[in-house]
């Protein structure tokens, strides 16, 4: 029976060396995500999920009128100033896409 090494592969096709190091690491951030998850779970227990999504609708629908309001406001000075759109965006520093 032959012990393994620190350079023995971990899993078929794992390119990564497998190291009790990398097990204690693997082990410790699983254990994160998992106590993460758990936090989660209660932030969200007394919650209910319907509620929660039409929130978020309501949300995007007040952005998105927002966002629609200040691009009719930058066309409206790009065409008093004869600039493109796209040079306003860039004087005002704000992304060209989404």
């Amino acid at each position: 029976m032959s012990t393994p090494t620190p350079t023995s592969m971990k899993g078929n096709g794992n390119k990564t060396p497998f190291t009790i190091h990398n097990s204690i690491l693997h082990d410790q951030k699983l254990r994160a995500l998992h106590a993460e998850a758990d936090a989660l779970r209660l932030q969200l227990a007394d919650k209910d999920p319907n509620a929660i999504v039409q929130k978020h609708i309501q949300l995007l629908h007040t952005y998105n009128e927002i966002k629609d309001g200040t691009q009719a406001l930058i066309g409206r000075y790009a065409l008093m100033t004869n600039r493109t759109i796209k040079e306003i965006h860039q004087e005002l520093e704000l992304p060209l896409t989404d």
